[in-house]
């Protein structure tokens, strides 16, 4: 009886230890456009939140599908040699131009992100050894080896995959039981920033010619965005999704990260989250967002749009609108189209 007992004990001693060294992993997701890096570069000040810094694995789940299909038995030191190439700006922020604000960092506005290369090999293949190389376990290795870098031991793990499309094709089943936090805006009001934003990326990456030639598809660009962002909603992660907006984001800071931390189950101390850091160094965002301020790193909006809203024809609205009426009426977005009017005054 005395032996039965003692390797109860062990056992839920082992038990206990193993729960205390599991990660909690938190998925953040856009929608139509959102500001997700302000919310994780806000959470990242927290001492319970780990996060690599913007979405550097955003095109991971592709690349791992593509590896895959080439060979179907990976090993750890090959997968390592892959996300080196592939994903280098994980070590340093400089190795992808982006328009993350990444390279832009700090009180002088010229800091970057750059880890130990070393440190992040040894935490992958530690963090691997004895362990199937499937898509989930490689990773969550990534993200072992950049807390491993940077001497991070916070046991909340909130991963970026940021494309709620490819977390719906490709991620799903490996985050399943994971939380997720999904943060939106009025996608009507937001459409032409999207496309200005859109302009500014291009203008940086192409020739004057091709800009030109790409703009006769921003429009539709932006309605099959709508399209597969809605279409990817799935009820599968329903029950352990949030959804945020951006508006409340900016306009109700303080409120909204409460919100958020209670959802994560984490401590809330807005002092500390308030400014926009990644690894301790102040985010000030990008100049290809419209509302970029270089003077100021956190602005309040009054989320007037009437100049984007000038942009459309009286008619796109209202379809628009249509096509999406519970959507905005469940995040009280606003609307052209009044209820209680008769529908066809405005066709």
């Amino acid at each position: 009886f005395n032996d039965s007992r003692i390797h109860i004990n062990v056992s839920t001693a082992t038990l206990e230890r193993m729960q205390k060294l599991e990660k909690n992993y938190y998925c953040l997701l856009q929608f139509s456009g959102s500001g997700t890096k302000l919310l994780q570069a806000q959470l990242s000040n927290s001492d319970d939140v780990f996060t690599i810094p913007a979405y550097p694995l955003m095109y991971f789940p592709l690349f791992f599908q593509e590896w895959s299909r080439e060979s179907k038995a990976i090993s750890a030191p090959k997968f390592l040699k892959l996300i080196i190439k592939h994903h280098k700006s994980i070590l340093d922020s400089r190795f992808i131009k982006g328009f993350n604000g990444l390279n832009s960092l700090g009180k002088n506005k010229s800091g970057y992100i750059k880890i130990s290369e070393n440190k992040f090999k040894k935490g992958f293949l530690k963090f691997l050894k004895n362990k199937e190389t499937s898509q989930k376990n490689v990773i969550m290795a990534i993200h072992h080896a950049y807390q491993y870098a940077i001497n991070n031991k916070s046991k909340n793990i909130l991963y970026h995959p940021h494309n709620l499309e490819t977390f719906n094709k490709h991620l799903i089943q490996d985050f399943q039981n994971s939380k997720v936090l999904a943060i939106t805006r009025n996608p009507i009001y937001n459409f032409w920033r999207r496309a200005y934003s859109d302009e500014k990326v291009e203008q940086e990456r192409f020739d004057i010619t091709d800009c030109e030639y790409i703009k006769n598809y921003r429009y539709i660009n932006r309605l099959r965005d709508l399209y597969i962002n809605f279409k990817n909603l799935n009820n599968k992660f329903k029950k352990n999704c949030k959804f945020y907006t951006f508006e409340n984001l900016k306009i109700n800071n303080s409120q909204t990260l409460k919100k958020v931390c209670s959802f994560m189950n984490i401590k809330f101390n807005y002092k500390k989250l308030r400014i926009p850091t990644f690894n301790n160094k102040t985010w000030w965002g990008d100049k290809v967002y419209k509302s970029f301020n270089i003077k100021k790193n956190f602005t309040k909006y009054s989320f007037n749009y009437s100049e984007e809203l000038k942009l459309f024809a009286n008619y796109e609205i209202f379809v628009l609108e249509m096509a999406m009426l519970p959507f905005m009426r469940k995040f009280n977005f606003n609307t052209k189209l009044k209820p209680g009017k008769i529908i066809l005054n405005h066709i």
